[in-house]
């Protein structure tokens, strides 16, 4: 058969359906009509129904999605000035441990600067910002930012931190500031 053939006796099958259903319903005593009428607005219904409950999950989700959003903002927004309020004060950190360099041992003025120290120190701990780069750790250029090399001393392996010459700090992943420090070669 071709499909010119095929595509009439689609036509045909089509055309004997659609003049089977106006038969039949010419031939409806008028409380079937209005049954199959009364049927017909149900499923009307029912698709409008359907419809707007669609609507209705999409809004709920789209909201549920800016809700997290806003949260996941939040948060950032939070972590970054909390970041902020550490840089401002790292130099003050810096002066304080300047001074107890050259403070006197057993002198009131360096028992308090001690004591902010400490306090300092706690401080920092409760916001969970850690201390990055000692002398003896290996360099990570993620974390420290070397600017001097000098020879290794015997007994003392290549790419290790000699001296610090200004502590770093991080909080979580985020480095605060790098640490400034001397490395062996």
């Amino acid at each position: 058969m071709s499909k010119k053939d095929k595509k009439q006796e689609e036509i045909n099958t089509e055309a004997a359906e659609a003049q089977e259903a106006q038969t039949q319903s010419e031939y409806m005593d008028p409380s079937e009509a209005a049954e199959a009428d009364s049927a017909s607005k149900q499923d009307e219904m029912q698709a409008k129904i359907d419809y707007y409950i669609d609507i209705a999950r999409r809004t709920q989700a789209d909201f549920d999605n800016y809700r997290k959003r806003t949260l996941s903002a939040r948060a950032e927004a939070i972590v970054d000035g909390k970041l902020e309020a550490i840089k401002a004060f790292l130099p003050v950190i810096d002066n304080i441990d300047r001074a107890l360099l050259h403070a006197k041992e057993g002198d009131a003025v360096a028992d308090g600067l001690k004591l902010v120290r400490k306090q300092v120190e706690k401080t920092l701990e409760d916001l969970n910002v850690e201390l990055i780069g000692s002398i003896g750790d290996r360099f990570d250029p993620n974390l420290h930012e070397a600017v001097l090399q000098e020879p290794a001393p015997e007994g003392m392996e290549s790419g290790v931190i000699s001296e610090v010459f200004q502590k770093g700090y991080k909080l979580g992943d985020k480095v605060i500031r790098y640490t400034m420090v001397k490395v062996t070669e």
